[in-house]
């Protein structure tokens, strides 16, 4: 498990596809959004979380992290 330790409840993780080749990783994370949340900023936390985790975890470098969003939530109070 992956804790990617954002602040709130801003988003959660739909699906991740990971692929591997060689001793690179390739990482494609689609989430939810909470309305109101800056999507620019929270796909980058995204990026940066999951790329460092991956990469202490297994010790393969992440070439990328791809974050598509997969809906947002309207719900969202904030």
């Amino acid at each position: 498990e992956i804790s990617l330790g954002l602040v709130g409840s801003e988003m959660c993780i739909e699906t991740v596809l990971v692929e591997v080749m060689e001793n690179e990783v390739k990482v494609d994370v689609a989430i939810n959004i909470s309305y109101g949340y800056s999507i620019p900023e929270v796909s980058s936390k995204v990026q940066d979380k999951v790329k460092t985790a991956i990469e202490n975890m297994t010790g393969l470098n992440v070439a990328v992290v791809n974050v598509r969003i997969a809906s947002v939530d309207m719900a969202g109070d904030n």
